[in-house]
């Protein structure tokens, strides 16, 4: 080969290999222009609609924020998560006997243990009691006379919803160092014998994360996916990979107990894969109606198991995630885009997320996003997409051309060496 035709092929090879990777704005198939003008430096935050995670081949991989000179703006994914604070102490089962009146009840004072000589604030009675298939009252009162009602709550558990059942009672937050508990007899069976084995007094605070609504559409249940003893709901959320992290259940059904599994996949034509599954139940003023998974499929399958009970009265069903927001700081005075869909790019990396406080994170204004539309960009060069591949060829080019230069010098050195 000709020096000058080698030099021409290097050179070629080179510049297919950058021109792959110059202009990031062209690697990206889709855009939504962020609704607002920016200030460089400033800082804001984006709502994920549910298209950018279905269109995203890897999210949040192939996602960034570009002006339209195509520069690219720090980000970083935020998440809000409910924060529950909790704290738990045994207490000292004391003065128990069982009274056998018209309803029977198991009687007894808690001893709560002081702590550097002050009894901690406490909110939650948690117990534990001998038996299986059962649903027994729980009243709490003040220990002191005259006994002042402070909660009343159920004991329940299923023998056949193994995942449904609750041992709280809740209460208003108080540091009293004695409470007076009874524990009556089984709803089912009142003439059961049972001991209470374990008390434990707690002192729960949640602070709530924000939440949003997933939409969704009913689908109707096709009939090989029905049975008798199950309440099946179908829902598509339109969008694959789409966040759903709480499921709530609006029943009219005065009592209840039931376990629910809930299935999904991206596709009609994929196997369902399960999600996750727990309990709901309300029994008196006892209620739990919400169930929590992490599932991020577009259909979702959810089983609420009756057995030989009636089915539940579902008036709705509703379904919510966290928001994910993108906090973003603008690093030009200029309109920007979010832009998704691409191949092969690796996890963006920013020091955005160490350089702001929560507080200026928290006080960022919410920015909109206008609708997707194609990137002109990437329409107008699509062989962008196969960057990564036409650059390992220019590479792969670049290192035969190299290779066959040196056994061409080899060659000459050795004609020249029997010359």
């Amino acid at each position: 080969m000709k020096k000058s035709n080698l030099i021409l092929a290097v050179f070629g090879s080179l510049s297919l290999c950058c021109a792959a990777e110059s202009s990031m704005a062209s690697r990206f198939e889709l855009c939504r222009q962020i609704d607002g003008e920016f200030t460089a430096g400033q800082v804001g935050r984006v709502s994920l609609p549910g298209d950018v995670f279905a269109q995203c081949r890897s999210f949040p991989d192939d996602l960034r924020i570009l002006d339209a000179a195509g520069k690219q703006w720090p980000f970083y994914l935020s998440v809000a998560r409910s924060q529950v604070e909790s704290r738990g102490q045994l207490a000292e089962i004391v003065n128990a006997s069982f009274v056998d009146a018209e309803e029977r009840y198991w009687q007894f004072d808690l001893v709560i243990p002081a702590v550097d000589g002050k009894v901690q604030p406490h909110n939650q009675l948690e117990l534990r009691s001998s038996g299986n298939g059962y649903v027994r009252r729980v009243e709490v009162f003040t220990a002191r006379e005259p006994r002042g009602h402070m909660a009343t709550g159920y004991l329940i558990r299923s023998a056949h919803h193994r995942n449904a059942g609750n041992r709280l009672v809740r209460y208003p937050a108080s540091d009293a160092a004695r409470l007076h508990v009874r524990v009556y007899a089984n709803a089912k069976d009142a003439t059961e014998t049972f001991s209470v084995t374990r008390a434990n007094v707690l002192h729960k605070v949640a602070t709530t994360a924000e939440r949003e609504t997933v939409e969704y559409k009913a689908l109707d249940v096709p009939e090989n996916e029905t049975t008798q003893t199950v309440q099946t709901f179908l829902f598509d959320t339109g969008f694959e990979n789409r966040p759903v992290e709480f499921i709530s259940f609006n029943v009219k059904t005065a009592s209840f107990v039931r376990s629910v599994t809930v299935q999904g996949r991206n596709r009609e034509n994929e196997p369902w894969q399960r999600l996750g599954g727990a309990g709901i139940h309300r029994y008196g003023d006892e209620s739990k109606a919400e169930i929590t998974l992490r599932a991020n499929k577009r259909f979702l399958k959810i089983d609420i198991h009756h057995y030989d009970d009636v089915p539940l009265a579902v008036e709705a069903v509703k379904l919510e995630a966290i928001p994910r927001h993108l906090v973003f700081e603008a690093a030009s005075a200029a309109s920007a885009s979010l832009c998704f869909r691409a191949w092969d790019m690796p996890t963006p990396r920013y020091d955005l997320e160490a350089r702001l406080s929560k507080q200026t994170m928290a006080e960022a204004p919410l920015y909109p996003t206008l609708e997707t539309r194609p990137n002109e960009a990437a329409k107008a060069q699509p062989w962008r997409k196969y960057s990564k591949l036409l650059a390992g060829l220019a590479v792969g080019l670049v290192s035969l051309l190299v290779i066959r230069v040196i056994i061409g010098m080899m060659k000459q050195q050795a004609g020249d060496s029997q010359g």
